[in-house]
């Protein structure tokens, strides 16, 4: 039997679930099976194998970090229109693939306000005979209240028949992943990361800063070209990397003072940033999943400041954690400054080598197997 696996993925901040869900369905292919992404956003470019089928409904965002408002991509309110088209674009896109499986990225854990367009999809499937799995990150946010939390895992033991959780258990283990127990099976997959080969440690060249895809990149990169400006490792090349959605101005404000003063390059997105990653001498960035994950496996010595606003201490428990492994360095955001980025980051370069086999990285291999079990009935 040919594994068919329908994913949907809505990334309403930065871009990391989208870019977790690709590696999934990538090593789907490569395992010999078929896989199609429902995306609910604007996609990220260079990261689908080409026989991956992907179907884009029309774009839907947060409007900012607190969640509560859906935008459009141009950032108008949803409509009922739009969102009839998306249920349409579902329903044809279910027809079409006939899954075995479909994974919904983050729900029922979160994304409730999908829940109008994620539940008729699995319900449709599981009548037409498919399984269906929640795919989560190692630290997914927890619910505000009781009455949440009661409602995900009512959801769960209606709706699922299982759940890979992207993480290890040396920096999550199962019991602390999530509030209360999964009332459905639960793997713990390793991590979700692109793999590319490491440059020997001698001939790592240059520094990458990477603001992750959402709109908090400004603290960070600010601090980094001031700390540059200064002289901090001026001897190498620097990458400058904004994210798809930087606050508006904030790359050409950026772009005009490095390319004027300093020779740096600046840019929106890097399709190959783990192979930059695994090529340069140090790697400056937020706390989200994939990059954290991409520059462990790579073994490059990293400092991470975590975007961790109100409500959303994902990335600031993953760093402190890496952190205690002895896998990265570590700087809180509130004690950001281009004087402390640039002593963190010497601490980075003077710490010992990394180990890229500390964590388990193989998580989207171990993924595609567990789902080709699932659709077995295992």
């Amino acid at each position: 039997m040919t594994l068919r696996v329908l994913f949907h993925v809505n990334h309403l901040w930065g871009v990391g679930h989208f870019t977790r869900t690709a590696a999934l369905a990538n090593a789907v292919v490569a395992a010999g099976g078929s896989a199609t992404i429902l995306s609910g956003n604007t996609p990220v470019p260079g990261r689908l194998d080409p026989a991956v089928t992907l179907v884009a409904l029309p774009a839907i965002r947060a409007e900012d970090t607190t969640y509560a408002r859906l935008v459009t991509a141009g950032g108008w309110p949803v409509t009922e229109d739009i969102w009839a088209r998306r249920a349409e674009i579902v329903a044809e896109t279910l027809s079409q693939a006939t899954p075995d499986v479909v994974v919904t990225e983050t729900f029922p854990f979160g994304r409730r306000k999908l829940a109008r367009e994620i539940l008729p999809l699995i319900e449709a499937a599981h009548a037409a005979g498919a399984r269906i799995v929640a795919s989560i990150r190692d630290l997914p946010t927890p619910p505000a209240d009781e009455k949440r939390l009661a409602e995900c895992a009512d959801r769960l033991v209606r709706h699922y028949d299982a759940v890979l959780i992207h993480g290890d258990p040396a920096v999550t283990p199962l019991n602390d992943v999530w509030p209360g127990e999964i009332p459905v099976p639960a793997t713990l997959t390793g991590y979700v990361a692109s793999h590319a080969t490491p440059v020997p440690q001698p001939a790592r060249r240059g520094v990458i800063v990477s603001a992750g895809g959402g709109g908090d990149a400004a603290p960070l990169l600010t601090a980094a070209v001031r700390a540059w400006k200064s002289g901090f490792l001026a001897e190498e090349p620097w990458t400058f990397i904004t994210g798809q959605h930087a606050p508006e101005g904030l790359h050409e404000a950026l772009s005009a003072a490095i390319t004027r003063q300093f020779g740096g390059e600046i840019l929106h997105a890097a399709s190959d940033l783990p192979a930059r990653i695994a090529a340069a001498r140090l790697s400056i960035s937020r706390g989200g999943y994939n990059t954290m994950a991409e520059t462990v496996a790579a073994g490059t010595p990293t400092l991470i400041i975590p975007f961790a606003p109100p409500g959303e201490p994902e990335q600031r428990l993953r760093a402190a954690r890496f952190a205690a492994l002895g896998l990265v360095t570590h700087l809180p955001e509130d004690r950001l400054t281009p004087d402390t980025l640039a002593a963190a980051a010497r601490a980075a370069l003077a710490a010992p080598a990394t180990d890229p086999g500390a964590l388990l990285m193989n998580g989207a291999e171990t993924a595609a197997r567990r789902l080709a079990e699932i659709a077995a009935g295992g």
